[in-house]
């Protein structure tokens, strides 16, 4: 039996190249064999390590949601030729891995995607946007273990729901400038008409209408009238500071946000924000985007208020989710979160770190560097008479 299958190794002519012995005297491919191996198999593989672990998921009690942020989807930059297929290629498959083994790990009742979806936003033509925009759907809503009903903003399931925000990358002229009508329209025809409020179980979140949050009206006052329901969030792209008060007025008239949920800064932060009860509010920094940088994280929260009378002025935190892709300038903050909130006003926020991808990509680029001065080194050498001298003499040629 020993020999018929070593006959069938032989015949697929992998015995010599599948045995110790031959790897041994082919250094350069097992230098490449250890790379490939470590990233494209150890290294991802890594992340569920730092994780936390969590219970089954109680759906009577618990509603948890997994939150994205930033995704920037890699567009194509003419300047780069051949090469922004390789990028395309390399950061939707790392979006869409992790994004699959952090919902298998979480297990969620919906997730939320916290803006600037596409990368080049305004910049791309309809052609490259209609390409991006089945390149999301792929990542994040193709194929997924809940049955979808896409919306725009929101992707409604029979149980569960997820919420999808556009950021300025994406519909923006520029940044901090108006949103362009039309950037929205293109934006809602890829993700299908626009919600901006959804329960998920016993939650409801809502966000604003990008093209509210720069047309001038009322008096400028946030206002904020409490209600009885519980549990509400507010989920926008950039913290609620940098939202001009204008047109939130009538986002927020008839509750309270119990929490914020934003991004924008490809970095975790948080804040404080204070209702004054006269119509306005004050906010806080807890921790800057700028000089914040946990790698792991697990914040216990009391949102007991919200089950409570909320006829009193009350303070309520802003969470900033980090962004998910390893090209958004800081790779070392790159990750999801996870929020756990209970019925009883117990709340868990959690930071899951995704593997470094840019580091592979370096690591990479060293061992092919290094294989590729060692081939360099070993042809000299071979051509070196010197070399050619020595190699004849150890095997007992004579010259003369």
């Amino acid at each position: 039996m020993y020999h018929r299958n070593l006959h069938y190794v032989i015949d697929f002519g992998m015995y010599r190249f599948c045995t110790y012995k031959g790897l041994r005297k082919q250094p350069v491919l097992l230098l490449l064999l250890f790379c490939l191996i470590y990233g494209e198999f150890l290294e991802p593989r890594s992340s569920p390590f730092w994780w936390p672990k969590f219970d089954s998921w109680d759906s009577e009690n618990e509603t948890r949601l997994l939150l994205a942020s930033d995704p920037h989807l890699e567009g194509y930059k003419p300047n780069l030729w051949w090469l922004n297929y390789v990028f395309q290629w390399d950061s939707d498959r790392y979006l869409k891995y992790h994004f699959r083994q952090a919902l298998d790990w979480v297990k969620p009742s919906g997730f939320l995607i916290l803006g600037d979806l596409f990368d080049l936003g305004s910049e791309i033509d309809e052609d490259e946007f209609k390409e991006t925009c089945a390149r999301f759907q792929h990542i994040f809503l193709d194929k997924n273990p809940l049955p979808l009903i896409v919306v725009m903003y929101t992707i409604v399931l029979p149980f569960e729901k997820h919420f999808i925000l556009p950021g300025d990358n994406d519909v923006d002229l520029i940044e901090g400038g108006p949103t362009d009508p039309l950037l929205m329209k293109r934006l809602d025809g890829c993700l299908n008409p626009l919600r901006t409020t959804v329960n998920i179980q016993f939650l409801h979140l809502k966000t604003v209408p990008r093209g509210t949050y720069r047309v001038p009206s009322g008096d400028g006052k946030l206002q904020f009238n409490h209600s009885s329901e519980p549990f509400f969030i507010l989920a926008t792209h950039e913290p609620i500071m940098q939202i001009p008060r204008d047109n939130l007025n009538e986002v927020l008239s008839d509750k309270y946000p119990c929490l914020f949920v934003s991004s924008h800064y490809h970095r975790p932060y948080m804040y404080l924000i204070r209702s004054t009860g006269r119509g306005s509010f004050t906010h806080q920094w807890t921790y800057r985007p700028d000089n914040w940088h946990p790698r792991q994280l697990t914040l216990h929260l009391n949102l007991s208020h919200c089950t409570t009378d909320r006829s009193n002025p009350r303070e309520s935190i802003g969470l900033g989710v980090p962004s998910c892709t390893y090209r958004s300038g800081f790779p070392k903050n790159t990750a999801f979160a996870v929020l756990q909130i209970y019925r009883d006003g117990r709340a868990t926020y959690h930071l899951l770190p995704l593997s470094s991808r840019l580091s592979t990509v370096y690591l990479y680029l060293v061992c092919i560097t290094f294989c590729f001065l060692y081939m360099i080194l070993v042809t000299l050498l071979q051509r070196c008479p010197t070399g050619v001298r020595k190699h004849s003499v150890g095997h007992g040629t004579m010259i003369k």
